[in-house]
């Protein structure tokens, strides 16, 4: 089969989202022209912008690409305009795109091939261009995130689903929400790599810049930032276990014109190491002692399924996190312990740091083992052999 894919991430993102995984799989079988995220929202002048638009630039002069000989993955960066609402601005941006995916579709031999569109702004060029059938595959309640324009995204959102022969949503609020929109709805949960992260009692070595820093250690991985996390109940946490040494690994504010970290930039059991490469994630997670999912109680956070909480469970980790609805059914001792407040977040906490165990360490794992790609991609096979018949 073919496959036209309209990627939420850039293929070369430091840390792997639902699209790359999944297309990076897929390529194994299929081929893939996985074109690089059209964005949401209007780029800042920030350096991560900035970097961003240079990458996409470079790319953009050698057209399609190939990451791996052993996969049939081709990429393109085009150049895409941001989404806006004047309509000759509109055209213009579509026209334009769907112009440069036609040419690396007729250089490949791409004919009618089905779209895997991950997020809304796909919407315009889809419309543009001769494509087998379409699979919308939400992952966020994409209006609720910072700087976007709402009335647009959910706009280009109802277009895209009108295209749409299966959605499929990756949390249960999800799930519910575009079934009220669409008849043919699939849940297909966040589930993690569990090759990159070997069970407990295999770790790999303890990275550097970790090794110094004094148990229990309390982590957390991904985007430190205020419309997800929760700042200043993490400072007050922080506050509240000085015994214990409060990471956290990953950007700090992305997607964010600010991020107000306050007193959680200055005490002295907070330790922000900064994006890591994939690869050496493992070593992080292996040497703490818990891990948190210390989200804000939002409309992005109530219709997410987090994509740490599965990768944290390979580990042996016990979790701690915001009983998010996404969630429900998985928060239950051994495996991840939830609150609704911030003192159930310390109650939480405590309790967590005390389930220790090798049996306990071993029944998440088994419950991540359960949620892994291999077992993901069988359901994916299934679903485009359903589509092509």
């Amino acid at each position: 089969m073919q496959i036209l894919c309209f990627a939420s991430a850039d293929f070369e993102e430091r840390n792997w989202v639902n699209a790359q995984h999944l297309m990076w799989r897929l390529a194994a079988r299929h081929e893939v022209l996985y074109v690089d995220s059209l964005g949401l929202r209007s780029p800042r002048p920030t350096r991560r912008d900035l970097g961003k638009i240079a990458r996409r630039l470079r790319a953009l002069a050698r057209g399609t690409s190939r990451p791996s000989p052993d996969r049939r993955l081709h990429l393109l960066s085009p150049l895409a305009l941001p989404p806006t609402r004047g309509a000759a601005a509109r055209r213009w941006r579509a026209r334009l795109l769907a112009a440069q995916i036609e040419r690396a579709l007729a250089r490949l031999g791409f004919e009618r091939p089905l779209a895997w569109a991950f997020l809304p702004t796909a919407a315009p060029a889809i419309e543009r261009l001769r494509l087998g059938p379409v699979v919308y595959h939400c992952v966020d309640a994409y209006e609720a995130n910072p700087s976007v324009d709402r009335a647009l995204i959910l706009e280009l959102e109802e277009r895209l689903m009108a295209r749409a022969r299966v959605v499929v949503a990756s949390s249960a609020p999800l799930r519910d929400r575009l079934g009220e929109r669409h008849g043919d709805v699939r849940l297909m949960a966040n589930v993690a790599d569990i090759a990159a992260y070997p069970p407990p009692g295999e770790a790999p070595p303890e990275p550097a810049d970790l090794a110094p820093l004094p148990h229990p250690r309390v982590g957390y991985l991904g985007n430190l930032a205020a419309y997800k996390c929760d700042l200043p109940l993490l400072a007050e946490a922080a506050r509240q276990r000085p015994d214990c040494s409060f990471v956290f690994i990953g950007d700090t504010g992305a997607g964010e014109t600010s991020t107000p970290l306050g007193e959680l930039s200055r005490l002295g059991n907070v330790h922000r190491l900064g994006p890591r490469p994939r690869a050496a994630l493992a070593g992080y997670l292996h040497g703490l002692d818990a891990a948190l999912v210390p989200f804000v109680d939002s409309v992005t956070t109530r219709h997410s399924f987090p994509m740490k909480f599965f990768e944290y469970l390979a580990c042996g980790l016990p979790v701690v996190a915001r009983a998010l609805p996404g969630l429900e059914g998985f928060l239950r001792p051994p495996h991840a312990y939830g609150y609704a407040t911030p003192e159930g977040f310390i109650a939480a906490l405590s309790e967590a740091l005390r389930a220790g165990a090798p049996p306990e360490r071993a029944a998440r794992r088994a419950l991540a083992e359960a949620h892994s790609w291999e077992k993901r991609m069988v359901e994916v096979e299934a679903l485009l052999a359903e589509i092509a018949q």
